[in-house]
């Protein structure tokens, strides 16, 4: 929301990403507050059973997930298609990925709730098999997989391999990642979980310079920035979704060079 259209006394309805206490918008709390405006945060509405009622999840997974194989395409000049907010429709969208011919790659996602799923359906509609954490991690495959990880696929409690999810809702600190053992075999890496700031960080900037560290698209959906995946160091944009992370410096570079991701 541009804050010199913000009109002072009134009541606005928006998704303001600030739910998270995100800092790039501090400023539009601090103009909502000094207009007196009173805003009311699409992503806070509840039902009588306090289950959230609006959710843009489902298609920001549709769509970046479509974004994550449309950059897959472009860094191997595999095949080139539409954007999907060029595209008319849905229809249209999923015409364009009937274009698309990948090769075996491995695909890893993260998460189990709308953005996931919205995820999938984009994956379920290029025909792409999904396979078990176990499987995607000590198979080759002659086609294009994924995975889906949930929690218990991705941390551990350290020294304790009896998982409890509501633990780790409760006290995310205390688990570490076990992310990095499929950074090891992962092309196309799909970020679609919730993640809280006490969480560990799915894997780190030296897991990036590893020798055997493969992912190379990733299609941060969570775009938490300083949050679980190292390389989303800022925002994208639906014109330009794509940037490069340069493994070697850490730094912003052109999104198809060799050594960026």
């Amino acid at each position: 929301m541009p804050l010199e259209k913000l009109i002072p006394g009134k009541k606005y309805f928006f998704f303001s990403h600030t739910i998270k206490k995100q800092s790039h918008n501090q400023k539009l709390m601090k103009a909502l507050i000094e207009k007196k405006v009173q805003m009311i945060d699409y992503e806070t509405l509840t039902d009588k059973n306090g289950n959230r009622i609006i959710g843009f999840g489902r298609f920001a997974g549709v769509v970046g997930a479509y974004n994550g194989i449309l950059g897959y395409g472009l860094k191997y000049d595999l095949f080139r298609i539409k954007p999907a907010h060029l595209c008319r429709d849905r229809a249209e969208m999923e015409e364009e990925l009937k274009r698309v011919k990948l090769p075996n790659i491995k695909i890893a996602l993260t998460g189990g709730g709308r953005v996931a799923n919205g995820a999938i359906e984009t994956l379920s509609a290029l025909r792409i098999r999904k396979v078990t954490a176990e499987e995607f991690l000590l198979n080759s495959f002659r086609e294009p997989v994924y995975c889906q990880l949930n929690p218990r696929d991705y941390v551990e409690m350290p020294n304790d391999h009896n998982f409890d999810l509501n633990d780790f809702f409760k006290h995310p600190e205390k688990f570490v990642s076990k992310f990095p053992a499929f950074t090891k075999v992962t092309d196309l890496y799909i970020s679609a979980h919730y993640w809280d700031p006490r969480s560990p960080k799915m894997f780190t900037t030296e897991d990036i310079k590893a020798q055997d560290f493969h992912i190379s698209v990733v299609a941060d959906i969570t775009c938490d920035m300083d949050g679980s995946v190292p390389t989303t160091i800022r925002s994208s944009t639906i014109a330009q979704p794509f940037y490069g992370y340069n493994m070697r410096t850490n730094k912003e570079d052109l999104p198809f060079n060799k050594e960026t991701i």
